[in-house]
């Protein structure tokens, strides 16, 4: 039954594997000079319609298979990638130092900035150093990293101002930061979610990675 199916779907290549059998039958009566009686060519043709039949199913099969087996192992790279984001640490590839570094350098109006990372968090006071490393090789006044932010934020990073004059300024290193795909966006900061907050100071505040 199955393969009944599979000759009327595939009837162009059957029809072709036909034409070729029958071609074959006459090639070998006019070299052997021998002719078949019309019950051996049906029998020859059947099994050799069979036997190309078969062929061509595990040919396709197979082809089926291989493409299957492509698919899962695209999957799992997927899958594998996704999962190396998740669990890598945060760092700031060479590219995004260097164009902060550029726009950073050009702005006219800066406060001193303390970046500041989650308490007890490597990955964030390593990604914190990153920041604090930018901010001095772009000539700003930078303080120590603090590492006593204890909330979670809505974004890989945060800026918080002490004085409503810095807003302006806190907005645009903001959309510097975005440019170079590091997230960031400003949010209300609890108060005393962070200690030793030092007056006239611009803070950068790194969150825990985000799953």
């Amino acid at each position: 039954m199955y393969e009944y199916e599979f000759i009327v779907r595939n009837r162009e290549l059957v029809f072709l594997i036909l034409i070729i059998i029958l071609g074959s039958i006459g090639y070998i009566e006019k070299i052997s000079k021998f002719q078949w009686s019309r019950q051996w060519r049906i029998a020859f043709l059947l099994l050799f319609l069979l036997i190309s039949v078969g062929q061509v199913k595990l040919s396709l099969e197979g082809k089926r298979e291989i493409e299957l087996l492509e698919t899962k192992l695209e999957d799992s790279r997927t899958e594998l990638e996704e999962l190396k984001d998740k669990t890598s640490p945060r760092t700031l590839a060479k590219p995004q130092r260097e164009k902060l570094i550029e726009e950073l350098e050009h702005f006219e109006m800066r406060y001193p900035i303390v970046v500041a990372c989650r308490f007890m968090d490597n990955e964030s006071y390593n990604y914190a150093e990153d920041f604090s490393l930018v901010f001095k090789e772009a000539n700003w006044t930078v303080g120590e990293i603090n590492q006593s932010f204890l909330d979670d934020i809505e974004s890989d990073v945060t800026l918080a101002i002490t004085n409503n004059g810095q807003e302006v300024v806190a907005n645009r290193v903001a959309r510097v930061l975005n440019s170079v795909e590091v997230d960031c966006k400003l949010q209300n900061i609890r108060e005393n979610s962070l200690s030793g907050i030092q007056p006239n100071t611009l803070y950068l505040i790194v969150g825990a990675k985000q799953d």
